[in-house]
């Protein structure tokens, strides 16, 4: 059972809850992990359900006054058939139609209950049948993978461990993180700090350039033969086939069957709208775990498991980041394959393109860079599918973070604060037509 939780001194939990439910108030939330008795996947299930403990109205909603009575006995969900055959994935994703809909709302609809089921196993083979993704083996040639999983497993010794601000308390990410450009002068941020940067080496970046040309081939084969490809048209504001280049790789380490990050899709503050990412793993081979974000006609919510073994590159193609969740799972250490450089240690590369120039980033009114986020739990809405600015929160006093240097910025312990600060991002919608270059 995997432990996690806003109280004691394990608080990943709450790091990896709150921006995969950024609708549902923090106190229903740690509340629902305290019901569940730190269990986080029964929490994640629970919140997707709608199954968390009220929360009293009239007085301030903190873990502290929740009591014991205000927990609700889960009732165990129905057995479902976990084939492939049993997963009808949806083919195509709702077009957008009303780019000049009116402001928005958060305020929620009633949903149906949904019933859950184990995850799917997908292979390599299967996996574009249910995702919008694709997994290529044995990528790189042999002495180059080994080369580079030989200098990333010394680089990775000095990976910082991700920290953020959840609950007026600073909380760490069971795993570490560190990001790579190209550019050592362009700035990239994240949560609205500056994030801490190295030198892409000569190995990755070789490896970068391989992968570029076989992500604009893949794109080129998708948006001409559609028959093939059924996760819905391009957007006029994705990247184009032959324009998609790797300028920024965020490198994971994950030690020990122990460490794993939670569910979340990928910020797309600096990767704009609709991103491709290209996902490399080096070492173990492990489950890497997509969800779909629930929709209020779902009567059901799926998750997939697939196993990425050593070079092994999983593309995740549009509309990945805005329909799907997805995760490294902490497991057993016997569904971890070791590897002979590496042991039980896994070193995720993931390749991407930051198309969003700081200086092209709003500025919240607390001063910080602002989050670009989509409107995705309601496809009834008008707005569903559309882009907006909010701010990010941070610590109170932080005001110049962003500005200030990553040392400064870390140092700030003070309670979360977050402006109102919203506004709409504007872009085309209408889709590129089959055939357009």
């Amino acid at each position: 059972m995997q432990k996690s939780g806003f109280f004691g001194d394990d608080r990943n939990g709450a790091a990896q809850l709150l921006p995969m439910f950024p609708d549902i108030e923090p106190a229903a939330i740690s509340a629902t992990l305290h019901s569940c008795d730190g269990d986080l996947d029964r929490t994640i299930q629970a919140l997707l359900d709608g199954n968390f403990p009220p929360i009293a109205t009239g007085e301030p909603q903190t873990f502290s006054s929740l009591t014991i009575q205000q927990k609700r006995k889960r009732e165990p969900s129905p057995k479902a058939s976990t084939s492939n055959e049993s997963c009808q994935s949806p083919k195509h994703f709702p077009i957008f139609t009303n780019p000049q809909g009116t402001s928005f709302s958060s305020k929620k609809k009633p949903t149906q209950k949904r019933s859950a089921i184990p995850p799917v196993v997908l292979t390599p083979s299967n996996l574009s049948d249910h995702l919008p993704c694709e997994i290529t083996l044995d990528f790189l040639p042999q002495e180059l993978a080994t080369s580079l999983v030989t200098l990333m497993l010394t680089e990775s010794k000095s990976f910082p461990i991700p920290r953020y601000f959840i609950f007026e308390r600073e909380v760490t990410s069971p795993h570490r993180s560190q990001l790579y450009t190209e550019d050592i002068e362009s700035a990239h941020f994240y949560q609205g700090r500056r994030s801490d940067q190295r030198q892409s080496p000569t190995l990755m970046i070789q490896a970068a350039r391989d992968i570029e040309d076989h992500v604009n081939a893949r794109l080129a084969e998708h948006l001409t033969h559609p028959d093939t490809w059924k996760w819905g048209p391009a957007r006029t504001f994705e990247v184009r086939p032959g324009d998609w280049k790797s300028n920024v790789v965020v490198a994971n380490l994950y030690s020990t069957a122990e460490n794993a990050v939670g569910p979340h899709s990928d910020a797309l503050t600096m990767l704009g709208p609709r991103p491709v990412i290209a996902s490399l793993t080096l070492g173990a081979t492990r489950p890497f775990r997509f969800r779909k974000v629930p929709l209020p006609s779902d009567t059901q919510t799926f998750t997939y498991d697939v196993n990425l073994p050593h070079n092994s590159l999983c593309i995740m193609f549009p509309p990945c980041q805005e329909q799907y969740r997805h995760s490294v799972p902490k497991v057993k250490s016997t569904q971890v394959k070791p590897h002979p450089l590496c042991g039980p240690a896994r070193i995720n590369l993931t390749f991407r393109m930051a198309r969003k120039p700081p200086e092209n980033v709003p500025k919240c009114h607390c001063g910080r860079p602002a989050e670009m986020r989509t409107v995705q739990r309601d496809d009834t809405s008008e707005n569903y599918g559309k882009y907006f600015w909010s701010c990010t929160g941070g610590a109170e006093g932080d005001d110049e973070v962003g500005r200030l240097s990553d040392d400064q910025a870390r140092t700030s312990t003070g309670p979360v604060v977050r402006c109102k600060f919203f506004k709409w991002e504007e872009l085309d919608y209408k889709d590129v037509m089959v055939g357009e270059p």
